[in-house]
């Protein structure tokens, strides 16, 4: 285009030549045509196309986007890769530093694998609870329905697998409301403990407002035979507080 072959430009035009296409230095045809009449004839089908400024520009810098599409990928592929390996081999300080650099513990790779599953398969329990920690699925299926437990074949290494999933189990529960009574039973019990002594004997005159031991023991009976049973059952009227409400 520095030199003004302007009937090959037409031509050329004439077949569909790209106009906005980029040379190494990162300029189009009509930045180095230095001729008047073959500019002409190039701006001239550029506007007949309808080419904006704008669109130069993207075209421009498509080459560098495409580039640094590809360095991203690339990165990115490569950091997943890298977890995997780490996983594999036990490498905990490079998992840690990848998993706090936001590389997700739940990436696959072409077998469908996550890394929980790599060191779980090559017997690796710190990384197991490390990517476990980062919100890694140890109930995560391969591409033929395996899980981490299945792929392991260290016991110990399942040892942890297993406890890793009881403990998840009783978050789930928990997190459900799925608190069974037990819990409450057992902070009645230690409430009405206080009214005891360290030799196990009834303290008189704990009688508390807010709480009514009668009622309590009520309706927990075996509570309240444990407490006869402290007392001896010997109708001293220990309990005479309570009045007629327990059973003789």
């Amino acid at each position: 285009m520095s030199t003004p072959h302007i009937n090959i430009v037409k031509i050329l035009i004439q077949a569909g030549a790209n106009l906005l296409a980029v040379n190494a230095e990162g300029n189009m045809p009509y930045d180095i045509c230095d001729h008047e009449e073959t500019l002409d004839v190039i701006e001239s089908e550029m506007a007949a196309r309808g080419i904006t400024q704008s669109y130069i520009d993207e075209m421009r810098g498509a080459p560098e986007k495409a580039m640094l599409d590809d360095m991203k990928m690339f990165h990115q592929q490569r950091r997943e890769l890298d977890l995997h390996v780490a996983s594999a081999n036990g490498y905990y300080d490079v998992a840690a530093f990848l998993l706090t650099c936001s590389v997700s513990p739940l990436i696959r790779d072409n077998d469908f694998w996550q890394p929980v599953h790599a060191a779980a398969c090559w017997a690796q329990p710190d990384l197991i609870e490390l990517l476990c920690q980062y919100g890694g699925d140890i109930h995560a299926k391969t591409k033929n329905g395996k899980t981490p437990i299945e792929l392991c074949e260290d016991l110990s290494t399942k040892q942890v697998i297993a406890t890793l999933v009881q403990s998840e189990a009783r978050r789930r529960r928990l997190a459900f409301g799925a608190r069974d009574s037990i819990s409450q039973r057992d902070q009645s019990v230690s409430v009405r403990r206080k009214r005891f002594n360290k030799n196990g004997k009834y303290v008189k005159g704990v009688r508390s407002r807010e709480y009514n031991v009668c009622s309590t023991f009520k309706s927990h009976e075996p509570e309240f035979d444990y407490l006869k049973s402290l007392e001896g059952g010997d109708g001293s009227g220990r309990t005479s507080s309570c009045g007629n409400d327990i059973p003789k």
